[in-house]
């Protein structure tokens, strides 16, 4: 008989087990609630499943009297053990269980328009039709784009008062980091607590075009494997673009995992954004594979 019950630290365990990632995540990535973690266990108690929600971005600005922001979104991860004759039904009992807590915000923010939110890849059709079933609705397509590192890497010319190098997050780091960030992604900017969380691996590194002590541009990677990195998190604020200097902080991050030896640098990119698309495929990258957008809102 499967049960589901709230999470506990003694799960840890069982999920690094199901998914080395989530268990990284419950413990160090300050985005995730203990009280918006969920386990499926048998009837020995063991754990076979776990779900969880954690803030995105937009959750932070719940409270505040803000106008340009339409939904919050709280990001929705499932994972069940593998080869399970069961797994469909286990990650049914998980969704709908955080679904119905999910439902318990609503409550508490019932003039805001909030929503569960997670991704599903193109060839992962059986996820798909699953969420589908659920009351997921397929929002949007996001591209995941490649760039073959064993190619050449154009470089750009950009304004003589622009540097460009690996950012420091020592003393005033963080903040001067943010405050960019949130100009470049249209005032609201990304989690703070998830970025930290990449810091602390070994692979992350946040290339930053500055004008003097000022950020403008920047983008961070990390190393997916099998010789493969991120290049995630670009932006520029508005008073810098069209100045080449995305395509060269970008470059120079291409660069940089060239010279480590890896081989395929991947973005993903809102499918309805038209200029940043442009400026990838015109800089080299390629489509690689898509991920849709999955919603639901109570």
């Amino acid at each position: 008989m499967i049960s589901i019950r709230e999470f506990q630290v003694k799960d840890l365990e069982s999920i690094k087990n199901i998914h080395f990632f989530m268990w990284l995540q419950l413990q160090w990535q300050k985005d995730f609630h203990k009280e918006d973690a969920i386990v499926a266990v048998d009837e020995y108690d063991s754990v076979i499943g776990v779900a969880a929600l954690s803030y995105g971005g937009t959750w932070y600005y719940i409270e505040s009297n803000v106008t340009h922001i339409p939904e919050y979104y709280m990001q929705f991860e499932c994972h069940v053990q593998e080869n399970r004759p069961d797994f469909r039904l286990v990650k049914h009992l998980l969704i709908d269980a955080l679904k119905k807590h999910f439902a318990t915000y609503k409550e508490k923010y019932s003039d805001k328009k909030i929503v569960m939110r997670c991704w599903c890849e193109d060839s992962s059709l059986e996820d798909m039709e699953q969420l589908l079933k659920e009351q997921f609705t397929a929002h949007g397509i996001t591209p995941v784009l490649s760039f073959d590192l064993t190619g050449e890497i154009p470089s750009y010319t950009i304004p003589e008062s622009i540097s460009i190098g690996i950012h420091s997050f020592e003393a005033d780091g963080m903040k001067q980091y943010m405050e960019a960030n949130e100009l470049g992604f249209d005032n609201v900017r990304d989690s703070e607590h998830e970025l930290w969380f990449r810091l602390n691996g070994d692979t992350t590194k946040v290339f930053v075009a500055k004008d003097s002590d000022k950020v403008v541009s920047s983008v961070t990677v990390w190393g997916i494997g099998d010789g493969r990195s991120a290049t995630e998190n670009i932006f520029t604020i508005p008073d810098y673009r069209h100045k080449n200097i995305a395509r060269e902080t970008i470059a120079t991050s291409l660069r940089y995992l060239k010279e480590l030896g890896e081989t395929q640098a991947t973005l993903s990119v809102v499918g309805e954004n038209i200029p940043a698309i442009s400026l990838y495929l015109g800089m080299g990258y390629q489509v690689f594979y898509n991920l849709f957008e999955m919603h639901y809102t109570p």
